[in-house]
């Protein structure tokens, strides 16, 4: 994260287009950003905590998944660093699926992602995207716009 315009870019997966539009068009960068963070928990040590969590998933899904572009921006950085770390991931010939949800519990969600060729890389997964999926993924996001996400 070199930038403060990377950073606001990276923001994408938890806030509102609008709030993502505001932020790319902000001559201050990192004051809108800071506010950004400010604004979800009204607290200013509950804002460093989550943009500290934040980041932290973003430089683990670059670690994890960099190849042809940064982790961060493939569905599978993106999965992570909404949703964290599966608690189970299962590997296919031409897939993965990772499964979110203790194993006590009745609600379970898994995310697909296909193998696609790719000349650049044979590591190429696109997540499989259903409407099943979005009440977790709704609120996973919650979680994070509340300063309550933890892994």
């Amino acid at each position: 994260m070199a930038t403060w315009e990377e950073m606001v870019e990276m923001v994408v997966y938890i806030s509102t287009r609008r709030e993502h539009e505001a932020l790319l068009k902000a001559e201050d960068k990192k004051k809108a950003l800071d506010q950004y963070w400010f604004n979800l928990t009204r607290d200013a040590e509950e804002a460093k905590k989550i943009i500290a969590e934040y980041f932290r998933q973003v430089e683990f899904a670059n670690i994890l998944f960099t190849d042809f572009k940064e982790g961060w921006k493939t569905d599978r950085g993106m999965v992570y660093i909404v949703m964290g770390p599966p608690n189970e991931v299962l590997f296919y010939e031409n897939a993965e699926v990772w499964s979110y949800g203790s194993v006590n519990s009745n609600s379970k969600i898994s995310f697909t992602f296909a193998r696609v060729k790719n000349i650049l890389t044979p590591n190429h997964y696109v997540l499989n995207r259903s409407r099943a999926l979005q009440p977790e993924w709704f609120n996973s996001i919650t979680l994070w716009r509340s300063g309550k996400m933890a892994f």
